[in-house]
């Protein structure tokens, strides 16, 4: 061990000279940056876009170019549901701003016909129950069950099946 740091020793004084002789500006290159300004007017990315036309080069893809599938359609549904019932919850707490109390808020929809009565009730049972059945197969996701694509798309179809259940058991109450 002791003769390692003796042969390290001069090494690193050698090094340590070699290095405090040479000045600083012959170790490090001087680089010039020059700053241009942004092009983003209309013209500029309208030649981009001929140009990249001129050239046969693809535009980038959107929604319309996949396939429908039960997966996305079930995952845009449930954002759409949770944004329903926050809708609702708004609704009911600044409802009573506008009308007098509850049951003056509760009487002006009392008015309504039948198909207006069962169509609210649907609107308002179907996110619930869609978010609840859904939010339980994304625990069951979350404790590792069901992730094969066959048993995704099996639950899939159970879980609108049963949230149409759940909507019709709430609309009949």
């Amino acid at each position: 061990m002791s003769a390692i740091i003796r042969l390290v020793g001069p090494g690193r004084r050698a090094i340590n000279n070699l290095l405090a002789t040479q000045t600083q500006s012959s170790l490090v290159r001087a680089i010039q940056i020059k700053a241009l300004p942004r092009n983003d007017t209309p013209t500029a990315l309208h030649e981009h876009d001929t140009s990249n036309m001129q050239l046969g080069r693809p535009m980038s893809p959107h929604l319309t170019v996949y396939q429908p599938q039960l997966t996305s359609f079930l995952s845009i549904t449930h954002r759409i549901t949770g944004m329903g019932m926050t809708a609702y919850i708004y609704m009911l707490a600044a409802g009573p701003l506008f009308w007098k109390d509850y049951n003056s808020f509760i009487t002006a929809f009392a008015g309504l016909g039948p198909a207006a009565h069962v169509t609210a009730k649907f609107l308002i049972a179907f996110p619930l129950a869609y978010h609840v059945v859904n939010g339980l197969r994304h625990l069951a996701w979350d404790s590792g069950k069901f992730l094969t694509i066959k048993e995704v798309y099996s639950t899939g179809y159970a879980m609108v099946g049963m949230s149409l259940v759940l909507t019709a058991f709430f609309m009949s109450l």
